[in-house]
């Protein structure tokens, strides 16, 4: 179904280095857009390095998570939240369906720890 494309388009987005918060582009609601574009050299989403091998101990940090603030917290239509975490290093992303558990898609090096 259509709609279940779109989610899988939103998703892969998200979970890529090259979303950027700032300007999530036309796949997202436009409310998720800053309408205030603020001048810098080197977005920081483009020091991001993309971790695969995270994937296999993000189980153990879902506690850390809960307890974490989102450095990034939208929701979609259907009540799905794109949320993304800092800690230290990382940067986390992951989707929430309601009454559902967080799912990470995506760990990044961030800055200078980027590959």
């Amino acid at each position: 179904n259509e709609e279940a494309g779109v989610q899988k388009q939103r998703k892969d987005l998200f979970f890529s280095p090259e979303f950027s918060m700032d300007d999530a582009g036309a796949l997202f609601p436009s409310s998720w857009t800053s309408s205030i574009q603020l001048e810098q050299d080197t977005p920081v989403e483009s020091k991001l390095s993309l971790l695969p091998s995270f994937h296999a101990d993000i189980d153990g940090m879902q506690d850390l998570l809960a307890t974490s603030e989102p450095i990034f917290d939208k929701a979609v239509e259907d009540g799905t939240r794109f949320l993304a975490y800092r800690l230290g290093g990382l940067e986390i992303r992951g989707t929430k369906a309601p009454d559902s558990a967080l799912e990470v898609g995506a760990v990044f090096a961030v800055g200078d720890r980027a590959l």
